[in-house]
């Protein structure tokens, strides 16, 4: 970035009887899974921002980071030509802030899957990590919140709005910076003789700093000995590329070939020995951004939007809560099923569910009944809980997972608790015989399911895994 300054598997014991399907029965978003970000109709969604978790608590960063992504929507519309703003973003605040009214419950966000991450840093410079390849985009945005915070941090960059366009073109598009950086060359000489500083477009003009001990027309020293070239002195003439210095004042687009524009200050320097012509084999910003996915073959034609002002959701990390929601039919009798899931079951107490977690056990056979409500896990609350685990005197009748599912939904929802987020771990041995069934129970619960309650399922290795009434919707 160019600155002014320019600087568990679980229950595994159960590998004689129990398997767990892996992927399926966690219901994720409609556009596929958790994180991705996709562009329809020319909005993103799907952007999550983690606050790294030693952030301090500050509920004013959360209105800074806002600001900021408002700002950069509106910008990253004009500079895709009203092809794409962000529509939808998602705040993951950390566990250890304080709970908040505003505040929702956490459902499949995780920190190290965030696009871009609010975390300390060694300067408050911005950047993308892991950029490999010319149009393949980063790993994820780092923004510290120093930089969100101060207006004194965020000048040196230029606008908040165009450095997060900026910023997002590395990590979505994959284009690369447009001014010399390292040991790039800070100056070239032109096809037709002229000695050109380093940068898109060739509009942009200046003067080098007297640092640069000019002669000839060239500068004798380095950005070392702090030459730099000097636009600050042009008015107007040039809108890209927001590739290169995004902070000069007239900057508003990325480059392009000399046929698809009108104005000269947006066509692309195909000479300059800029890192967006080498990675990409000289190809202007946007022509990779014509092939990336969310434009290729005219996908996300420019469209009038009534506003690019995104729509957010604040999520917190809240402690793990967890509902086992146990089969004890008269089938769990046979071959010495109740015991194995006795003993998965004490394990898992013992072992698995840590301090701090919510726990709670809910049995069903032809009914389902509530062996506890869920409990903070200490030493105390776990010894009570291994007195509820059903044992082979608790056996008996018929097998009704729609009745388990639904009483495992009334524990998350207790005393008005939001159940998204929440665990149900659905445990049976084979098929249902009783009502109400998975498919009884779906038109009742689907927009629960869609809130991303985890339902999982494990099954004799002998019988049907699930029936297909509990796939519907889900995603392998």
């Amino acid at each position: 970035m160019w600155s002014k300054i320019n600087r568990v598997c679980l229950l595994s014991v159960m590998v004689s009887l129990f398997w767990i399907k892996p992927g399926v029965h966690c219901w994720l978003p409609s556009n596929g899974s958790p994180q991705q970000i996709s562009l329809v109709n020319n909005g993103y969604t799907g952007i999550l921002i983690g606050i790294e978790e030693n952030v301090a608590e500050n509920p004013d960063l959360i209105e800074k980071i806002k600001e900021v992504f408002i700002a950069g929507s509106g910008d990253l519309y004009t500079a895709t030509r009203n092809r794409a703003y962000f529509k939808e973003i998602t705040i993951l605040v950390p566990k250890s802030w304080s709970d908040s009214p505003t505040y929702d419950p956490l459902t499949y966000e995780r920190y190290d899957k965030c696009k871009i991450k609010i975390a300390e840093g060694e300067d408050n410079e911005p950047y993308v990590s892991g950029i490999q390849e010319c149009g393949v985009g980063g790993e994820y945005m780092h923004l510290t919140p120093q930089y969100i915070m101060d207006p004194s941090v965020q000048c040196l960059y230029g606008t908040a709005g165009r450095l997060i366009v900026h910023e997002w073109g590395h990590l979505r598009y994959g284009v690369y910076d447009e001014y010399p950086k390292g040991r790039d060359p800070i100056y070239y000489r032109s096809s037709t003789g002229s000695v050109e500083a380093t940068g898109c477009s060739l509009d942009i003009k200046g003067t080098w700093s007297p640092q640069c001990q000019v002669q000839n027309g060239i500068p004798t020293k380095g950005e070392e000995d702090g030459c730099y070239f000097d636009e600050s002195v042009q008015i107007g003439g040039y809108s890209a590329s927001i590739m290169y210095k995004q902070f000069l004042p007239y900057m508003m687009h990325f480059c392009d070939s000399e046929d698809n524009v009108d104005l000269s200050g947006m066509v692309h320097n195909y000479e300059a020995p800029t890192q967006q012509n080498v990675q990409c084999n000289y190809k202007s910003v946007w022509e990779v951004l014509n092939d990336h996915v969310d434009f290729k073959d005219g996908a996300n034609p420019p469209r009038t939007v009534t506003s690019t002002v995104p729509t957010f959701k604040v999520v917190k990390r809240q402690p793990r809560r967890t509902v086992f929601v146990l089969d004890i039919s008269g089938s769990m009798a046979y071959f010495g099923r109740i015991d194995r899931l006795r003993q998965a079951i004490v394990n898992y107490i013992n072992n698995v569910v840590q301090d701090g977690e919510y726990f709670s056990m809910v049995v069903f056979n032809n009914e389902a009944y509530i062996k506890s409500q869920l409990v903070e896990i200490n030493d105390s609350q776990r010894a009570s809980m291994l007195l509820l685990v059903p044992s082979p005197e608790d056996v008996g009748w018929q097998t009704s997972i729609g009745a388990g599912i639904l009483k495992g939904i009334d524990v998350l929802e207790h005393n008005g608790q939001n159940s998204a987020g929440g665990i149900l771990l659905v445990i049976s041995d084979g098929e249902e015989n009783r009502s109400p069934s998975i498919a009884d129970v779906r038109p009742t619960v689907g927009h629960v399911i869609h809130i991303f309650i985890k339902i999982w399922s494990i099954y004799s290795a002998f019988r049907r895994v699930m029936p297909s009434a509990l796939r519907q919707g889900s995603r392998q």
